[in-house]
């Protein structure tokens, strides 16, 4: 059986609720965090209804010592010798949030001048208005830009494409916010409390089963 390698929550929804096994709980877990989102579990540990193929496997754990700066420039310089060696563009995704800033930045701090004129960067109004200090100061004038609609247009096999939607995760998702605004931001400080995740979840899921069932997972 061939393994799908994205998939649209909404429209699986819609149109198989009842389709497939497991579905229920499955969609259970879009009330905790995003609808809009689809989720890989990385460790190869749990069932989902939809059997996607992992491109990422978590590595083995090892001791690191490197600072998040370091890590970040270090990949900047590993994106820079693959463009080299591939004599290509870099498309990089920019919304104007921390996340997308900090990769810009990394890539600034690392390529020589010579080497910017391989960036890209794909942004909208939205992304100017996010953060209009660092586009004045850093893209408008020095960088290429172009429209991020017209990214299903320039996909390829050649070209590098940047994203910096997975350093969310290294602080906490949206949902780790939504619990700061509910419980403080002390509760991030403070001891795991299943009582009170079971809360904070049961009042979006509104199931307390289902709620169980979450917790159980993420505890394990």
């Amino acid at each position: 059986m061939k393994k799908i390698l994205y998939y649209n929550p909404r429209a699986i929804l819609e149109t198989e609720k009842e389709a497939l096994p497991g579905l229920s709980n499955f969609f259970g877990f879009y009330k905790i965090f995003n609808i809009s989102s689809n989720f890989i579990d990385r460790t190869k540990t749990l069932k989902f209804p939809l059997e996607a193929k992992l491109l990422y496997p978590i590595p083995e754990f090892k001791k690191f010592t490197k600072t998040f700066e370091e890590v970040c420039n270090e990949r900047a310089q590993e994106l820079l010798e693959m463009a080299k060696q591939r004599d290509c563009k870099i498309f990089a995704f920019y919304s104007g949030g921390i996340d997308s800033t900090l990769m810009m930045v990394s890539m600034l701090k690392v390529f020589k001048e010579e080497d910017l004129s391989r960036i890209i960067v794909l942004l909208s109004e939205e992304s100017i208005k996010e953060n209009p200090n660092f586009y004045e100061k850093s893209i408008r004038g020095k960088l290429k830009t172009q429209s991020s609609n017209s990214y299903p247009l320039l996909f390829n096999e050649r070209d590098i494409f940047l994203l910096a939607e997975n350093n969310d995760q290294l602080f906490g998702s949206d949902a780790v916010g939504d619990l700061i605004k509910k419980f403080g931001e002390k509760v991030i400080h403070e001891p795991y409390s299943r009582s009170l995740l079971f809360t904070f979840f049961n009042e979006r899921i509104g199931n307390e089963k289902q709620t169980n069932f979450f917790l159980d997972i993420f505890e394990k």
